[in-house]
């Protein structure tokens, strides 16, 4: 009876450790790509649901003590936009994922190439794909681009309110070209606050801990 009980014991703990990786995999990996919850999820900067596979992205931040927060975007061009303005925009840690404009697979934005011309979610214009291309350039110049489109539809043409100066009046007059701006073209937000591209930004919520069923901001051990 002893040898069945400590063979019985043994087997159990054998199945444990085999289950054991299985288990541990359930959680976030803390580096890489995660998966999206498309159509639940919000953008960190426009606050636009992401349902546009093929055009969105993913930033993973390296904390101290090996934490790392995930912010995830509708658009490349959201996504540059919001690292740049961060402080600690030049760590060399810092992760950013964009999704191949052909099949929605999760690749290396700093290493991807960039076709211009593509109807993306926040009109950057920015398809990624792994290969060169003749017609494509690089992160380097995806960037340089990103910020030229943000700069554009920035101007007075398009956001007048966005070169008012403080405390001026609360109504701007409309834009005098039958052109729109990329996303929502309502750029006033409660706070004054101006976004370019895209929907006016809500006031930033406080961090909180990753949150499977939001996936919003993501802290991992």
């Amino acid at each position: 009876m002893p040898d069945r009980l400590a063979h019985s014991a043994l087997l159990a703990v054998l199945f444990l450790l085999a289950a054991l990786p299985g288990l541990m995999g359930c959680g976030d990996p803390g580096t890489g790509p995660v998966d999206v919850k498309w159509d639940r999820i919000t953008c960190d900067r426009c606050r636009m649901v992401l349902s546009a596979r093929d055009y969105s992205a993913q930033i993973r931040a390296f904390k101290d003590e090996g934490k790392t927060s995930l912010h995830f975007f509708d658009d490349i061009g959201c996504a540059v936009i919001w690292l740049d303005e961060q402080p600690w925009r030049e760590d060399p840690r810092t992760q950013i994922w964009v999704t191949d404009w052909r099949n929605g697979n999760w690749i290396d934005a700093r290493t991807a190439y960039y076709l211009k011309g593509k109807e993306t979610p926040m009109q950057y214009g920015l398809g990624a794909q792994p290969e060169p291309d003749a017609q494509a350039i690089d992160f380097a110049a995806a960037r340089r681009h990103i910020h030229e489109v943000e700069e554009r539809f920035n101007a007075p043409i398009f956001n007048p309110v966005a070169n008012q100066p403080v405390g001026a009046g609360s109504q701007a007059d409309p834009p005098v070209s039958g052109d729109s701006p990329p996303g929502d073209t309502a750029k006033g937000s409660a706070s004054g606050l101006t976004t370019g591209a895209g929907p006016a930004l809500p006031p930033p919520a406080a961090a909180s801990d990753y949150d499977h069923d939001q996936q919003h901001l993501h802290v991992t051990e």
